[in-house]
């Protein structure tokens, strides 16, 4: 992993060429994240996945970390749809995923399946 230039992720969201699900294999803190998003306005999320190995449980710290409504069923299918509001078009929005190689190492098919709802979600 890399450590990418300081600014450079807060250069990336100004000029909005960062949308979508996206693989940056970079070394970010949570710092940085907070940091670099609130130079331009943007709301950021971190979710850690350490030590998650079942996708129920990523589900819920998911759901966690994005506060995420009540009337949320635990499910790939709702999560997908409520991202739109989450990644809203007024203020942007990014949310870091940490140990995602972990999970994927611990099991590839749902991580592949969370991986897939997020993008759809995002799309």
């Amino acid at each position: 992993m890399v450590r990418p230039n300081s600014g450079l992720l807060a250069a990336l969201l100004k000029s909005e060429r960062l949308s979508g699900v996206l693989r940056w294999k970079v070394t970010l803190t949570q710092d940085s994240l907070s940091q670099e998003s609130a130079i331009v306005g943007w709301k950021n999320y971190w979710i850690d996945l350490s030590g998650l190995t079942d996708l129920q449980d990523v589900i819920s710290e998911f759901a966690r970390c994005l506060k995420l409504p009540d009337f949320f069923d635990g499910t790939l299918d709702k999560l997908s749809a409520l991202m739109p509001d989450i990644c809203d078009s007024q203020d942007g929005a990014v949310i870091a995923i940490s140990g995602w190689q972990e999970f994927i190492g611990k099991n590839s098919k749902q991580a592949s399946d969370l991986a897939t709802a997020l993008e759809a979600g995002s799309a």
